[in-house]
């Protein structure tokens, strides 16, 4: 059998899918399924070479027919080689490509790309919930939603990593059977922690991560932050801390290795996010035993058991953060337990080899 896996993003960038898909890969691989991947190409240069399967890139555009364009080209030239296709990105293209193509195709929706697209072209200041509750407005908008609805309508199957997501799926009007799986990390055991700074982040840095909360709430402090990742709010983190002189190490992109070698070197994960929709990050820093605190959204109350497995902020303002960091990191009796917690929830809940096998049996339509 072969299999066609999609992504936007894809090692060395830093993101869900970017994580999902090599180690989805490399799982298919070891149950006998040929598997290839197509991807954007990266601006960044190449730091983490992956596995034995093909990639195929496409040309990136800020212009998003000529982008769709070449996606579409791409799979009706290239795609009916493949027995299915598993859409971790790209969805609209492969959608439409299906109406010439008969190949099984599977979507893992982890978010929703309209409200992402407003967000960031600044059409939109709601938050993703509210943002869901009415169809939207906008002609740009409504236009993109019901490509949106019609490209997973042509899916075998879709699902998505939170329950509040998939009820968010079906009010966009998709009538697919949607699946909750939630994301999965590698539960090996984890080597001894030597603590250099007091907090991480590991996050695309996007307006919604809402990174600039967690740096303005430091100001006044010696607490040492380190943030892991790349993206367009970047340089306007950097400006902002320079302006309120805080310790500040900006890691950028890096490999799942030093990602990991770096969140061991952390006393507390931290994650301001207004959406998720089940952060990686997250589910990586509990497997590895890091304490963590997150903002009080869904996806994150639907991964950590507040006291046990992880904390969540009071209240998302720079001067509560900054009291529930303090209270946190002179808390070592808390510290331990939540470390202690957050392994054994990573281990039990999200083991990846487990929710791969779910992903296989959906390709596989058993």
């Amino acid at each position: 059998m072969k299999v066609l896996l999609t992504t936007g993003i894809y090692p060395p960038e830093i993101g869900g899918p970017a994580t999902f898909i090599p180690r989805f890969a490399q799982f298919l691989m070891e149950h006998s399924i040929d598997v290839e991947v197509l991807t954007f190409q990266s601006p960044l240069p190449d730091i983490n070479p992956m596995g034995n399967w093909e990639v195929h890139y496409i040309k990136p555009s800020s212009i998003k027919a000529l982008r769709f364009w070449r996606i579409f080209r791409w799979l009706i030239s290239s795609g009916r080689k493949f027995d299915a296709i598993f859409a971790n990105g790209m969805h609209e293209e492969i959608g439409i490509s299906k109406l010439l193509m008969k190949t099984r195709a599977v979507a893992k929706i982890v978010g929703d790309p309209v409200w992402e697209r407003a967000t960031n072209s600044g059409l939109t200041k709601k938050d993703i919930d509210s943002f869901n509750l009415t169809p939207p407005a906008r002609p740009r908008l409504k236009l993109q939603r019901l490509l949106l609805k019609f490209s997973l309508n042509r899916y075998s199957e879709v699902t998505a990593p939170s329950t509040t997501l998939v009820s968010q799926i079906k009010r966009w009007g998709v009538c697919k059977n949607v699946t909750y799986i939630p994301n999965g990390v590698e539960v090996k055991t984890p080597p001894e922690r030597t603590k250099k700074v007091d907090l991480v982040a590991v996050s695309r840095i996007v307006k919604w991560k809402q990174l600039d909360l967690l740096i303005r709430s430091i100001e006044g402090t010696d607490l040492k932050f380190r943030i892991i990742g790349d993206g367009p709010e970047l340089e306007s983190l950097k400006v902002l801390s320079r302006e309120l002189n805080v310790q500040i190490e900006f890691c950028g992109q890096r490999s799942n290795l030093e990602i990991d070698e770096l969140l061991l070197e952390s006393s507390v994960f931290v994650q301001a996010s207004s959406y998720e929709g089940q952060s990686f990050s997250l589910l990586k820093a509990m497997s590895l035993g890091i304490p963590s605190i997150v903002s009080p959204i869904k996806a994150n109350l639907a991964v950590i058991e507040i006291g046990e497995s992880g904390m969540v902020f009071n209240d998302m303002h720079p001067t509560q953060i900054r009291k529930d960091l303090i209270a946190l990191l002179s808390n070592q009796e808390l510290l331990s337990r939540l470390s202690a917690g957050a392994r054994k929830r990573a281990v039990e809940h999200f083991d990846e080899q487990k929710n791969f096998q779910k992903y296989l049996d959906l390709i596989l339509d058993k």
